[in-house]
């Protein structure tokens, strides 16, 4: 027992620590290069690419919407969404169509106000492709207090709760990130949230 006290607490000591680190690393560098999966395809965004289209996010759902829509017919296994849409304008949007129309006394369909905003694209396009069959996960951030932020309660309910990871990354003292949790437990519910990677698997 006492071996194992003492193991501990030398293990414990920040220069030991950092050896293991070290050694850590030098076994991925010098680990074979393995292809990366035949069938694995990354689209992403730069940051060039949005400082031109100049938009809040919130403009940008319905070219997820039809993005979605090519996967699914793609006849895609999975997609992974690493954006967090968290901002849902069109309860403010429908607000004010609905109070100018009635400022200029201009009737409105009974559907045009309900069918209206960003949101109602991008929701269609999730529930068809879970009707088809792609698994689409996306994000969340885990605060320190253990809520959960990120993503838009109506979006949550479209989503399977196996199907939404957090993005949380763990950092080493010396800034690396060298390890992921992959999965965390909830502090209210005590059911464990999975990491992206274990959501996408």
């Amino acid at each position: 027992m006492l071996g194992l006290l003492l193991a501990g607490a030398v293990l414990s000591l920040p220069a030991v620590r950092d050896i293991e680190e070290w050694s850590y690393d030098q076994r991925l560098r010098n680990r074979p290069y393995k292809e990366p999966l035949s069938d694995l395809v990354i689209v992403g965004i730069d940051a060039d690419s949005l400082r031109r289209i100049d938009a809040p996010g919130y403009l940008l759902k319905p070219f997820f919407a039809e993005f979605l829509k090519a996967m699914t017919q793609a006849r895609a296994s999975s997609l992974f969404l690493d954006v967090i849409l968290d901002v849902n304008v069109d309860t403010v949007v429908q607000n004010l169509v609905r109070e100018r129309s009635q400022l200029l006394n201009v009737p409105l369909p009974p559907n045009f106000i309900s069918d209206l905003g960003f949101e109602l694209p991008f929701r269609q396009a999730l529930l068809e492709a879970g009707r088809s069959g792609l698994k689409v996960v996306m994000e969340f951030h885990k605060e320190a207090n253990g809520a959960v932020s990120g993503m838009h309660q109506l979006l949550s309910l479209i989503i399977p709760a196996n199907q939404r990871g957090f993005t949380n990354l763990l950092t080493s003292p010396d800034g690396i990130i060298r390890r992921v949790n992959l999965s965390v437990p909830d502090p209210i519910t005590g059911k464990r949230h999975p990491s992206v990677a274990l959501a996408v698997a």
